[in-house]
């Protein structure tokens, strides 16, 4: 955009950057009209205004306007000024000189990569193989095909829309060009992630543990753990007064009401279990309090809310994507050893499980603020994908407590029948790995809990 009361002067700028950078010049009169023009503008690359030709006051306005608005448009000005915006450049050189050429260049390319860069960060990629399983259910969101143009930029192209299907030629095109991901945009993606779980917890099975898993939560383990009657019934009235405070949100309550009514599944004994134990962890700090103990028992039995089944939530570790392999892989090299047991889209769900989980509770008002964290930050990763076994000290308390009293459960759970010595031995184990800052902590709680 070019703002001056006259415009002969510019036609040769004007040919140069429509020959040489294929772009639209528009001409405007007065700042007011300038105005009106930015706020409709799409992509406009920089503003070129001759403050000679109108009043101070008037480029206090047009930079003024820029800043409110949060315009983050260059504007070049030929004249005397005093600029108040970082984008904002005095020229000390003609407009026809290959000086001013060169710096529009420059502008040009800066802008050309920051579209590219935004564009890509409007989309997240989610495994075709998650959608295709689903593919007789509608999704409420639309689909994306990302196209590779240059070294540095994607085109992406609806393939989908909103509460359609995949017809099965789409399916075999995808399937002829080897297509792994489509894409949503990210302002969708808390959509998407309410509605899988509500198709998960339709198909999530209750699967039943082998039947020394049983042992777990008998009076009698417990008890080794120093977890008396009392507490047993301060978690149980703690998980009544989730229900009462999820009872609105129809997915939360679902799956909080599936798990309480298989006794027997792997998921109830292992949020069961991990309650239990860190609300016994937790009083040994002092900052122990009522809060802290809702916040721990949320976590507990959501932080594992989007993984489908129980052969998704034993994975506990990178290393346990391997080894949930049987015997008849062997002869495959470890990086297929994954593949073959899990799906792509299987293995997406577990990398990115602590994240999706923390997104959909921390869109829930009535759940206490906290628990998002604790539940992105329960396998070791700051931003919830993956495993991290680094102790970073950069998570909060309550996560790094997490972290430990997990894989204390994680061990327990191994076992056929548990013991005294058995429980020492984990927690010993654990004080080899956990060394730092409150993981230290949390190890030395059990071990007074152990040792009692």
């Amino acid at each position: 955009m070019i703002i001056d009361s006259e415009f002969s002067h510019y036609a040769n700028l004007e040919k140069q950057l429509e020959e040489e950078l294929t772009v639209e010049v528009t001409e405007v009169t007065s700042i007011d009209r300038a105005l009106s023009f930015i706020q409709i503008l799409p992509d406009l690359d920089f503003i070129l205004l001759n403050i000679n030709n109108f009043e101070a006051k008037e480029f206090v306005k047009l930079e003024n306007f820029l800043i409110d608005e949060n315009i983050d448009v260059a504007l070049l000005v030929i004249g005397a000024a005093i600029p108040d915006r970082q984008k904002t450049t005095l020229l000390k050189f003609n407009i026809e000189s290959m000086n001013f050429l060169d710096l529009v260049k420059d502008i040009f390319i800066k802008n050309d990569i920051e579209r590219k860069k935004k564009s890509a960060q409007l989309f997240t990629p989610v495994e075709i193989g998650y959608i295709l399983e689903h593919r007789e259910t509608p999704f409420p969101v639309d689909f994306f095909l990302r196209i590779k143009r240059s070294e540095d930029e994607f085109q992406f192209i609806k393939r989908l829309h909103a509460n359609e299907l995949f017809d099965d030629e789409e399916i075999e095109k995808f399937k002829k060009h080897n297509v792994t991901q489509l894409f949503i945009q990210k302002n969708d993606y808390k959509t998407f992630l309410d509605f899988s779980l509500k198709i998960n917890l339709n198909k999530k099975p209750a699967s039943k543990m082998n039947s020394a898993f049983n042992y777990h939560l008998t009076r009698e383990v417990l008890s080794l753990m120093g977890v008396d009657e009392e507490l047993e019934k301060t978690v149980s009235t703690n998980i009544k007064e989730m229900e009462a405070n999820l009872a609105s949100n129809e997915a939360l309550a679902n799956y909080l009401n599936l798990i309480k009514k298989s006794p027997d599944s792997f998921a109830y004994a292992h949020s069961s279990l991990v309650a239990l134990i860190l609300n016994k962890v937790v009083g040994k700090f002092d900052w122990d309090s009522k809060m802290i103990r809702e916040k721990i028992c949320y976590a507990a039995f959501f932080h594992d809310l989007t993984l489908v089944d129980d052969k998704l939530t034993r994975v506990h570790s990178e290393e346990d994507l391997y080894k949930e392999a049987t015997v008849e892989y062997e002869f495959l090299s470890q990086s297929k050893l994954r593949d073959k047991v899990f799906k792509d889209f299987e293995v997406e769900q577990i990398l990115q499980h602590a994240l999706n989980a923390a997104i959909i509770i921390e869109k829930i008002p009535s759940i206490p603020s906290g628990v998002g964290q604790i539940v992105r930050e329960h396998h070791g990763s700051k931003n919830g994908i993956g495993f991290n076994n680094s102790q970073s000290i950069s998570l909060q308390p309550l996560s790094m407590l997490f972290m430990v009293v997990e894989d204390f459960v994680h061990e327990m759970m191994k076992l056929e029948k548990i013991t005294k010595a058995d429980l020492q031995k984990i927690v010993k184990n654990l004080s080899l790995i956990y060394l730092k800052s409150n993981y230290k902590k949390a190890v030395e709680a059990l071990y007074l809990i152990v040792d009692a």
